[in-house]
């Protein structure tokens, strides 16, 4: 089994104060009576039901489809939900049980205060070439939803998937499909993971001339048992408020909040020894940090060896997310899967989530099927049975987040062999990360800008700040020393006057045995 390396927890800017846990009782139960009215509040409530009961783990009920039997069944988009409703904006169609999705879920369309279930129809899907053979063991149910709106001009515009466990989907306008969010991560990157999923979803009738879509869900899982509630509205960027119950089995501490799933291979500053012609290969490059002091932290992801836990520990963190910044094709050269039109995804919390750490686990992959990043909050207090706890957020997918650092941003970070390059050193690691935009572009060649770096379980050894021209930026040169199997971690920052300008910039690293090592 591949070792886990978890790394010091980093604690943003100082912060991280004695608190407990999430707003007080008085502002919570304020706040999760606000929409939690008609078939929310029935959600809600068989959640808590659900959550004194023995678990009981769901059955599987998909027959043995093979991936290209499974690849061929379609949707037949007349038989869409609202497809005859030419006075509202949306439209649902459903996934058929089979492949990798295993398990039922039941469907209910909300009207008029009352819920009816979704009755699956055989005519609902188109078998393709082999239909019998599928049809034979094919079984009679529906395995998410996939939800549709004209942002594009079109009648069809896809933008959001629910599939698989809690994982759901969402692009902005123009975008393909990449990363993924979760209801809930349990144990993610530990021994016995655990996977939640919503077993039931309840899609409420719009109104004519809504602009957003509102999905209940039911979760459940052996530890816990939850109610979602997700108001999403596309458009250049799809944005998601989800307001979440959990009612725990057990309890939980190490669990993920607004948990985001996604794919890095390979990028500028790991580019691995995988020979492909594609210069980056990623979902997304960086995991983005807004803590509450207002810092801005960039960290970009990697491919690691072994299966890697870094932990930021912040109090009432304003954001965090991960990015695909760099949205230049030229950088990706992927003709079919389009990694610059990629979303990224940004987690907002609404009312104070108290003291905690983002965590980002970063697992070893091997080509890019694979998901292999998961960021996500865990709260300092633990979920305890017998007590509901609720919590509120936004998600923002999209090319940008909604706000971005007036500070200047990193805009590229690129790895080497330290010393000079008449006299490389094996034993030093060379870090270069350029930064851009906010004040810099107005600032003079000759100022006096400062960086302020530091490491942990490694040596800075050199560190200097040059001017980059071409990108109206500059440039930032580390060398740093480290020992074999140190997991070491370094952090940057520019400074002018003693205060900071840019985005707080941090790596980690795998040293080599350079002693093994000669220069090329």
């Amino acid at each position: 089994m591949t070792a886990t390396v978890l790394s010091r927890r980093v604690f943003l800017g100082g912060l991280c104060a004695a608190s407990a846990g999430f707003e007080d009782a008085a502002a919570q139960e304020r706040a999760r009576t606000v929409g939690y009215s008609g078939i929310a509040q029935q959600v809600r409530e068989r959640a808590r039901r659900l959550g004194l009961e023995p678990y009981l783990p769901k059955p599987v009920v998909a027959g043995d489809l093979t991936y290209d039997q499974y690849r061929s069944i379609r949707f037949n988009p007349s038989r869409a939900l609202w497809a005859n409703r030419d006075d509202l904006a949306f439209q649902a169609d459903f996934f058929h049980v089979g492949g990798l999705f295993k398990h039922e879920v039941a469907l209910f369309e909300v009207a008029e205060g009352a819920a009816r279930p979704i009755r699956y129809v055989p005519d609902m899907f188109d078998f393709g070439a082999e239909a019998e053979a599928i049809r034979a063991v094919a079984d009679p149910a529906f395995a998410g939803l996939r939800l549709h709106h004209p942002m594009n001009g079109l009648n069809v515009s896809e933008f959001a998937v629910f599939l698989g466990a809690s994982y759901f989907r969402a692009i902005g306008l123009g975008e393909r499909y990449g990363l993924s969010a979760r209801g809930l991560a349990i144990r993610s990157g530990l021994p016995g993971e655990e996977f939640p999923y919503f077993e039931s979803f309840w899609l409420e009738q719009p109104a004519p001339g809504d602009s957003a879509v509102t999905l209940h869900a039911l979760l459940d899982s052996e530890s816990v048992a939850g109610a979602y509630r997700f108001v999403m509205a596309p458009g250049e960027s799809t944005v998601m408020d989800i307001s979440v119950s959990l009612f725990a089995r057990r309890k939980i501490e190490d669990i993920g909040l607004a948990p985001i799933t996604s794919m890095f291979m390979r990028g500028e500053a790991d580019r691995g020894s995988v020979s492909d012609f594609r210069p980056q290969i990623h979902d997304s490059e960086a995991l983005s940090i807004r803590t509450g002091a207002n810092d801005w932290l960039l960290r970009p992801l990697r491919n690691p060896k072994a299966i890697e836990i870094s932990a930021y520990a912040d109090d009432n963190i304003q954001g965090f997310g991960l990015i695909q910044r760099d949205r230049d094709f030229n950088h990706y050269l992927d003709l079919e899967a389009r990694y610059d039109l990629r979303p990224g995804l940004w987690v907002e919390p609404v009312g104070g989530w108290g003291a905690g750490e983002v965590r980002l686990v970063e697992l070893p992959t091997p080509d890019e099927t694979q998901d292999n990043i998961v960021a996500f909050w865990t709260p300092d207090a633990p979920l305890v049975p017998g007590e509901e706890f609720f919590f509120q957020y936004r998600l923002h997918w999209g090319p940008h987040p909604p706000v971005n650092p007036v500070l200047a941003r990193v805009v590229g970070t690129y790895t080497g062999v330290g010393g000079i390059a008449s006299s490389p050193d094996p034993a030093l690691r060379k870090f270069v990360i350029d930064f851009s935009g906010g004040p810099l572009k107005d600032l003079a060649p000759d100022a006096e800008l400062r960086v302020d770096a530091s490491a942990t379980n490694a040596e800075i050894v050199a560190s200097t700040v040059q001017r980059n021209v071409p990108l109206e930026g500059w440039r930032v040169f580390l060398d740093v020393r480290a020992e074999y199997g140190s997991s070491p971690e370094v952090r940057c920052v520019l400074q002018l006057n003693d205060q900071a300008i840019s985005e707080f910039w941090t790596n980690r690293w795998d040293p080599p045995d350079h002693r093994s090592l000669a220069v090329e």
